[in-house]
């Protein structure tokens, strides 16, 4: 090789070298505390077996956690409900915010256990 040819690679090393120098930073040195547990490895553990026993933590990653909020509405419910809050002014056609009246939630409650009361008389 010639001179000028190591000039150049010895010229674009040292800038190479400069320019990875410039974006060199300061060491994290803020590290998040230590905490240590109350628990026993044994009352982790049998908790963990009551959560999974009780369904909150699946067994494996296809499983869903399903949490139960009681009885829910039946179709009729819903429907009363809808209607009886549509007449009464409490659904909006636009982004409005509605507030309720206790007695108009009174009412809408009232229609959907009607709803539901027919519902079983029928059967």
């Amino acid at each position: 090789m010639n001179t000028k040819t190591l000039i150049t690679i010895a010229t674009a090393a040292i800038a190479l070298l400069g320019a990875a120098s410039a974006f060199a930073q300061e060491g994290y040195t803020d590290l998040p505390e230590v905490t240590h547990s109350t628990l026993t490895r044994a009352e982790v553990q049998a908790e963990a077996i009551s959560a999974r026993a009780s369904g909150l933590i699946p067994f494996n990653d296809h499983e869903q956690v399903l949490y139960t909020t009681g009885m829910g509405k039946t179709r009729a419910q819903v429907v009363a409900e809808t209607l009886a809050a549509r007449r009464l002014g409490a659904i909006s056609n636009n982004d409005r915010l509605v507030e309720l009246t206790p007695a108009q939630t009174e009412a809408i409650e009232r229609a959907g256990q009607q709803a539901l009361d027919l519902q079983m008389a029928a059967r």
